[in-house]
Formats: C-alpha cells, structure tokens, sequence
C-alpha cells in the first residue's frame, strides 16, 4: 500500500477486515482502514504505480 498511496499500513492493518469481490474468477480484497485524517496527502511513492 505504501507504494501505491503513500500511507504504511503495517502497524493499524486488521487482517480480519477486509471486503471480498470476486470478479472473472479473480479474487480482490479491500482492507478497511479506520482513523485516517481527512488532511493525508495520499500520493504514489514508485514511478508509474497508479496510472
């Protein structure tokens, strides 16, 4: 997550909350991550991670 946004998650990550889509056979999951300010400046930190 770090390298797509900017924010490290490692510390607050719940693994037992998550949201579950199925979509073509392929599995996602979305880490809910609660207590984030509203003020984070979310940005990618590798080159080209988010197009």
């Amino acid at each position: 997550v770090y390298e797509e946004v900017g924010l490290d998650i490692k510390d607050v990550i719940k693994p037992d909350q998550y949201l579950q889509v199925k979509h073509k056979d392929m599995d996602s999951r979305m880490y809910i991550i609660t207590n984030v300010s509203e003020d984070t400046a979310f940005q990618p930190v590798a080159r080209k991670e988010i197009r």
